[in-house]
């Protein structure tokens, strides 16, 4: 049978215990002494874990504990017999207690459970046997304490703390523990702190400055708030002492140079490498070695390899503020000006000549020009000149432009002409103006077409009312003259038209990638954007039969069309046959060395093959490179050798003579404006004429001496 404090339920009840305790009294209860009883509200009411019942009569007197401390009730016995019920904590109810009431029959130990383990702490020891210890984790504090022992205390209570019974089981909290901090030997490291560094396993890492490390390599450090001592408990930052960062790393960082730098050794502070500058680069005038120390932020490299300016610019036609000397440091500067009557450009006479690590800046200097007072060369009967009047300088530009009813091959009706201190240079060196009285008829138009050979613009002729094309360009001799009828042309520049078969400018729209697979009316296979005169040619090509290369779908008013290949092949190769017995028949030259005065003796199979490649390049003229490989491929006629040039003074071997021949490119149909620039390439036909009035001997080689 187990016993307890007495509870009491009613006043009834609390007045009994009063009363008993006043009978076996033998001294005075006026004095203020207690009487223990087992009523608290430790555990939230007075029920003691629903163990009693108290009635609200009771409760009444009872009243409520003060701020969760005095949770204890004692009875205050007074001389009138009246119990009063003090609020007192557990420790002071003790004190003070003059008798301590039981009963029979009451709750052996304590009727709760231990309380639950506070955070970041553990229970070692069987929590049946109190006292039961509550260990916080390393690193963690109740408080200043690292442990927490409850222990049961029955009815005065249940389980209450050992060290401090008004106190309850708190949870563990950590709290800086490592208080002495890793001092960094130099304000260059920067310091990284985790957060809570100083509380148990916090970081700190010490970073080393750029291209530095420490002697054993590192260019980090890691310092953890560590418990050393788990007996105490003692706590420190490991490793304890931060290593200074005394060592460059890697190779000096030098331009145009290199070092003597050991790739074994580790250089620390103070200690240096000697830099060797790269042939032609010195430090200064004669040195070219110097030395680059190792600091605390890495090499010192202040110091620099550039190159040597040495001798003077050489200048033309003007003069130097500098005296001459051997050696030019980096960043001298020479300011060269022009002598009296002499520019660089215009209105520019001076210029500033710099010393840079790559050399003397401009190399070579702007040359100084004279200026001139002659204007550029022009035929004033064709072309109109405007600009500002001479003295020209350097870079003087003036406009040339054709005259009214003259017209040019280049496209444009003008073009710069620069004067460069020596020449006047054209910028369009093709364009020329010429009179276009040829145009005067009505019947005939100057277009613009897509050339077969180059896919670039050229000038053809178109006569409307007898529906033919023909081409149209220019052959220059130079220096030479013509008669033509009674009149004589002086310049030597012809403008030739000759008919051309529209076979050769469609084939280009038939052989396109996009329609050699598929059958295309002729009307809307002749349209290209960039020649809207193609419409004339559209004209042309609508009244001709192209069954020798393409084939014909559907019905023959359709005008549709399919690219054959080897039709096409086959007809070149008919055509370049036919062209080379005519040739021959006509005994042309088959280049420009061969003289009919003087013939060299070749096989029949020589000559045979010598004009079939002469007008093999004559179709190829007005061929694209695919479909010249073909043809070459079909007449099997041997790859292109490149000849020497044979010596000075050969027989046989007339002087090479100057020639040009240039196709105009300039659309006269729209009120004789000129059209876009092009250039067409030499003509095979100008090139056969060429050769036609080469090769022969100068008449006074018979009248030398033998």
């Amino acid at each position: 049978m187990a016993s307890t404090l007495a509870y009491p339920q009613t006043l009834s009840d609390l007045q009994f215990i009063s009363d008993l305790t006043m009978e076996h009294a033998d001294y005075p209860m006026d004095g203020g002494k207690d009487i223990l009883i087992g009523l608290n509200d430790k555990f939230g009411d007075f029920t003691a874990d629903n163990t009693y019942n108290p009635d609200a009569e009771l409760l009444n007197v009872v009243g409520d504990s003060e701020a969760g401390t005095k949770n204890y009730r004692v009875i205050r016995e007074s001389s009138t017999g009246n119990p009063i019920l003090i609020p007192e904590t557990i420790v002071t109810a003790s004190e003070n207690v003059a008798f301590a009431v039981c009963q029979l029959h009451g709750r052996q130990g304590c009727w709760s459970t231990p309380p639950v383990i506070p955070a970041n702490a553990y229970s070692a020891v069987d929590t049946t046997a109190p006292p039961i210890p509550y260990t916080c984790y390393p690193g963690y504090f109740a408080g200043n304490l690292t442990e927490q022992e409850v222990e049961c205390v029955g009815s005065l209570g249940g389980w209450l703390r050992v060290d401090d019974p008004t106190l309850l089981v708190v949870e563990c909290l950590p709290k800086d523990v490592c208080m002495e901090f890793p001092e960094s030997p130099s304000a260059l490291l920067t310091e990284v702190n985790s957060t809570d560094h100083l509380h148990l396993n916090g970081t700190t890492t010490f970073t080393c400055p750029a291209n530095m490390v420490t002697s054993a390599l590192n260019d980090t450090q890691i310092f953890t708030c560590t418990e050393t001592d788990p007996t105490v408990p003692e706590y420190a930052f490991v490793p304890d002492v931060v290593e200074d960062c005394n060592v460059c790393l890697g190779d000096p960082e030098v331009e145009l140079a290199t070092t003597d730098r050991d790739p074994s050794t580790n250089y620390t502070i103070d200690q240096s490498v000697i830099v060797t500058c790269d042939s032609g680069y010195e430090v200064t005038f004669g040195v070219t070695t110097y030395d680059i120390m190792c600091n605390n932020t890495g090499w010192n490299t202040s110091q620099t390899c550039h190159k040597d300016c040495q001798d003077t610019p050489v200048l033309i036609n003007s003069n130097s503020d500098h005296t001459p000397t051997n050696h030019y440091k980096e960043g001298d500067i020479i300011t060269q000006t022009c002598t009296e009557g002499y520019n660089m450009d215009l209105d520019i006479t001076d210029e500033n000549i710099t010393c840079t690590a790559e050399g003397w800046t401009p190399d070579p200097p702007t040359p100084c020009y004279r200026a001139t007072s002659d204007p550029p060369p022009y035929d004033n009967t064709t072309m109109v000149l405007s600009g500002m009047d001479g003295p020209y300088a350097p870079n003087s530009v003036q406009l040339l432009t054709c005259a009214p009813r003259t017209i040019s091959f280049t496209g444009e009706d003008s073009t710069e002409v620069t004067y460069d201190g020596t020449n006047w240079i054209k910028a369009d060196p093709a364009f020329d103006c010429f009179h276009n009285d040829v145009l005067s008829s009505t019947k005939l138009q100057v277009i613009k077409l897509r050339h077969p050979c180059t896919d670039t613009s050229a000038m053809f002729m178109f006569d409307k009312d007898n529906a033919k094309l023909y081409e149209f360009y220019a052959f220059d001799e130079g220096h030479r003259s013509w008669f033509l009828g009674e009149t004589v042309q002086c310049d030597g520049k012809l403008y030739v038209t000759t008919p051309v078969d529209v076979t050769y400018l469609v084939l280009p729209y038939l052989t396109n990638n996009k329609v050699t697979t598929v059958s295309v009316p002729l009307d809307h296979l002749l349209d290209d954007p960039e020649f809207p005169a193609i419409s004339c040619l559209a004209a042309v090509a609508a009244k001709r039969d192209f069954s020798h290369i393409a084939d014909r779908k559907g019905n023959p008013e359709l005008g549709v069309w399919k690219y054959n290949e080897e039709k096409t092949v086959g007809w070149l190769a008919g055509r370049t046959e036919k062209l080379a017995s005519l040739l021959q028949d006509r005994k042309v030259p088959t280049s420009s060395a061969q003289s009919f005065t003087y013939v060299r003796t070749m096989s029949l199979d020589e000559t045979k093959e010598a004009y079939l490649e002469l007008s093999y390049g004559i179709l190829c003229d007005y061929l694209s490179d695919t479909l010249s490989k073909a043809l070459r491929q079909h007449l099997q006629l041997p790859e292109v050798r490149v000849k020497k040039k044979a010596p000075s003074g050969v027989e046989n071997q007339a002087p090479p003579k100057k020639r040009k021949s240039e196709g105009p490119l300039d659309d006269y149909s729209k009120d004789g404006l000129p059209a876009s620039k092009g250039n067409t390439p030499q003509n095979a036909k100008a090139r056969a004429l060429a050769r036609s009035a080469s090769g022969s001997k100068s008449i006074t080689s018979f009248f030398t001496k033998k």
